[in-house]
């Protein structure tokens, strides 16, 4: 009976839809309360039930069509009562249809939610945290502030210069030396004024950008005070006085600084030119070494938290284990493996 086939396929439906929305209840609990990357993927497998993650809109979607068609008698025949109850009963179908239809963005927004925690989890991120090589700080905000006026590389926007973003972790060298690092986003906007076409008036237009780098703490290197910067322009005090160095590739490459050139002349070994020269030879950006605080601050144009996704699309539990397993941040992989190569 055309009854009892249509109740059975609103049941199928149903049951669909609130397994779906199971799934996602579980997805919650394991996005809170996973404590490792692994963690999170061996509560993904075996999942057991239905591991479907997409919402059955067929049903929904039918009736509004539905309620589309019985709208054109009106358009024909607007006067007539029976085109007009038909369009009651279109509005009262459309309105049905909204009420049965389940949104994806939930769906999305759980995906979301597992990317941000395995990131946390496999870098071992501790977002909008310091880190403890600064002791307790009164707030954040004043750290990063100490830290923008000790590197003069903070100064490129002339409306604003911030820092939005940024997370402690930890790295360690390859003779099991560790660092506490802080990765950070540098957004800066600058004015540009642009002429109008009778040259009189004008308006201005604000420019956005941003870079991203790291601070790393604690350096137990016999480091002198430099910067190596590949804008080949002249860097700020302390160090303002250039330093030439003898190799030919990592002179044109970079422009090296510092505030005592003869401390340069010892402290800077072939061995570190040729960790310099490699460092820059495919990346721009600029290297800070205080060494009065024994911190590094690298700042370049590599978008340090861009994610590595599969194209595939993500309509079960299975396809959203392999896409975590797969989750990588490969700017700061690169990053983190090359510093770590130049502190050795």
């Amino acid at each position: 009976m055309p009854i009892e086939t249509s109740q059975h396929l609103l049941a199928l439906r149903s049951q669909k839809n609130a397994q779906v929305a199971h799934n996602l209840a579980r997805l919650w609990e394991i996005a809170r309360h996973s404590h490792s990357a692994e963690h999170i993927l061996k509560q993904l497998h075996p999942w057991g039930a239905s591991g479907c993650l997409k919402f059955d809109n067929s049903l929904a979607i039918f009736i509004a069509l539905l309620a589309v068609l019985l709208l054109l008698p009106l358009l024909a025949y607007p006067t007539l009562i029976w085109a007009q109850l038909l369009f009651l009963a279109a509005l009262g179908l459309g309105f049905l249809s909204y009420l049965l239809y389940a949104p994806q963005a939930p769906i999305q927004e759980i995906i979301k939610a597992l990317e941000h925690r395995m990131i946390q989890k496999r870098y071992a991120l501790d977002y909008h945290s310091m880190p403890s090589a600064l002791g307790r700080p009164l707030s954040s905000a004043l750290v990063l502030s100490q830290l923008k006026q000790r590197f003069p590389i903070f100064d490129r926007g002339s409306i604003s210069n911030d820092i939005p973003f940024f997370a402690c972790s930890t790295w360690q060298e390859a003779n099991g030396q560790t660092h506490q690092v802080l990765i950070f986003q540098y957004h800066y906007v600058n004015q540009l004024s642009l002429p109008s076409k009778d040259k009189q008036t004008g308006h201005s237009q604000e420019i956005h950008r941003d870079l991203w780098g790291v601070f790393i703490f604690d350096l137990d290197h016999d480091f002198s005070t430099f910067a190596v910067s590949t804008e080949h322009k002249k860097l700020p005090y302390p160090y303002h006085l250039p330093w030439h160095s003898s190799d030919i590739q990592l002179r044109e490459r970079v422009y090296i600084g510092g505030e005592n050139p003869l401390d340069l002349a010892k402290k800077i070994t072939p061995s570190l030119s040729l960790k310099l020269a490699n460092f820059f030879a495919r990346r721009r950006g600029e290297l800070y070494i205080d060494q009065e605080q024994n911190i590094l601050c690298y700042l370049g144009r590599e978008d340090l938290m861009s994610m590595t996704k599969q194209e595939k699309k993500i309509d079960d539990i299975s396809a959203l284990r392999g896409h975590l397993r797969t989750l990588r941040l490969p700017q700061l992989e690169r990053l983190q493996q090359q510093l770590l190569v130049l502190l050795e």
